[in-house]
């Protein structure tokens, strides 16, 4: 059954018992026409639906979903303007015959020669199912592979067409917006961004042989949607990158390296970890492997008693197994044990001179070699009471490098 409003709005029911006006399984479409439609009257010959509008207008459908456009019969202006189409324009059927009564006394018979129909001509409107991937708009999309789907195989009309799908998301406007690429049965929510969304699939069925009508298409939509993820994240902040120590050191003494932890996700974490490489670190005072949203918790990492001189690199890592893992190096460096040695060499030992020397003569070498491992700084050179009376130091070097 098939029934048109003046302004365009088309329903289509399967049968004449079921008219649910609410119920797409009773209803086809409800597709408009026409905006400014203006339907005065409908006729059904031979399989073909004729529905004349104000203003001439001829649409024709075979099965009241997909129509077409066609002439626009004449009328006059006067009566036009009183709103008078229904006494100057009419259509009418007589078997597979359509008449249409224009202006001036025209009449014009049309023959439709057979019945599209029955004579599978027409190209049928898609039936299939929409498929949620659960039953409620609350969608959790935190894996790949979360399917909103059309399903044909219920469809009796999907056999011996081809189906080709686009999907749609609404935007601001509320206006159906084609996703790039969007061209399977099935759409993959988790490449939608998390929020609430309305989404649309138009599903065509296609069929060359159909030649009175090649193609039918439907507009499913819109379907709400909530799509959320759960989130596993933690952002680590720590108080240094390195540890700078001598051989030797007291590690009680040393000022520990902090790291706060905070979960910045949206799920609770009941696993948390802190673990280092190797065996140059220590980590403490995780007082929880449990963690609320927005929660913090801070550790303490502390070099291991008694290395040996050299570096390390060893990795600080903060995990959630099965959720996040995220590590961090923290460098250690253990200098060798401060050590100060040097020796000094007079040369010469002794001076001879005559009784008019010259005083390029009367010089004595002192050469200082330092032989630590550390910078010897703030060096001074003194006389003793007998050589201050006979001798002068020159200029002494401020530090010598060690080695």
């Amino acid at each position: 059954m098939c029934s048109c409003s003046a302004n365009g709005d088309v329903r289509v029911s399967k049968d004449v018992a079921n008219t649910n006006y609410f119920s797409d399984t009773s209803y086809f479409t409800e597709k408009v026409i026409n905006s400014s439609f203006g339907l005065t009257n409908m006729i059904y010959a031979n399989g073909l639906l004729v529905a004349l509008a104000w203003g001439g207008q001829i649409y024709t459908s075979f099965e009241g979903i997909e129509w077409t456009h066609h002439e626009t019969l004449s009328y006059d202006e006067e009566h036009y303007s009183n709103n008078l189409y229904n006494m100057t324009l009419s259509i009418g059927h007589n078997s597979n015959k359509i008449v249409l009564g224009q202006e001036n006394n025209t009449i014009t018979i049309l023959t439709v020669p057979y019945n599209a129909l029955t004579e599978n001509k027409v190209t049928p409107y898609p039936q299939a199912n929409f498929v949620r991937p659960v039953n409620a708009i609350l969608t959790d999309i935190t894996s790949p592979g979360v399917y909103a789907s059309i399903d044909t195989s219920v469809d009796p009309n999907a056999s011996s067409v081809t189906p080709t799908y686009q999907w749609y998301l609404e935007n601001s406007d509320g206006d159906p917006v084609a996703i790039d690429g969007a061209t399977d049965y099935r759409l993959d929510l988790s490449t939608i961004a998390v929020g609430r969304h309305n989404i649309y699939v138009e599903v065509t069925y296609s069929d060359v042989t159909r030649v009175d009508q090649p193609s039918s298409s439907r507009l499913y939509g819109p379907y709400a949607f909530e799509l959320y993820k759960n989130v596993y994240d933690v952002e680590v902040t720590y108080s240094s990158s390195s540890f700078e120590l001598v051989e030797g050191y007291d590690a009680s003494q040393v000022t520990p390296i902090t790291a706060t932890i905070e979960n910045i996700g949206n799920q609770p974490i009941t696993n948390l970890e802190v673990v280092t490489s190797g065996s140059a670190l220590t980590v403490s005072n995780l007082s929880s492997q449990n963690l609320a949203v927005g929660a913090s918790v801070t550790v303490e990492i502390l070099p291991t008693a008694g290395l040996s001189k050299g570096s390390y690199a060893p990795e600080v890592t903060v995990r959630s197994t099965g959720n996040f893992s995220k590590s961090e190096p923290i460098n250690v460096d253990v200098q060798e044990a401060p050590y100060y040695n040097f020796t000094a060499d007079l040369a010469p030992a002794s001076l001879s001179l005559d009784y008019n020397y010259d005083s390029a003569d009367a010089v004595a070498t002192v050469t200082i070699e330092n032989n630590g491992n550390r910078n010897i700084t703030d060096l001074q050179i003194t006389l003793d009471t007998a050589g201050s009376n006979h001798f002068q130091a020159s200029a002494t070097p401020a530090s010598i490098g060690a080695g």
